[in-house]
């Protein structure tokens, strides 16, 4: 049996605890990281804003007229 005093006992605890806490971290940012690129990911895409209702929305890049999928007015 190893004899381990109460400071390295609570020592060992929250290293274990904040070794943890930084690996939830790193693969949350990671995960939210490739969803970001999978949303915003196509080239074949723009951003458009609406002037009527100032939403702003994803469309080919060839599109001239498009339709506000918030307002459902044409914009240029």
């Amino acid at each position: 049996m190893i004899k381990l005093d109460l400071i390295t006992v609570i020592s060992i605890y929250q290293f274990i605890l904040v070794a943890g806490i930084l690996v939830i971290w790193i693969i949350a940012g990671y995960i939210k990281k490739e969803k970001v690129v999978d949303k915003a990911g196509s080239a074949n895409m723009v951003m458009r804003q609406c002037p009527v209702c100032t939403h702003i929305y994803r469309v080919d890049k060839g599109q001239e007229l498009t339709k506000c999928p918030s307002c459902k007015s044409y914009n240029k």
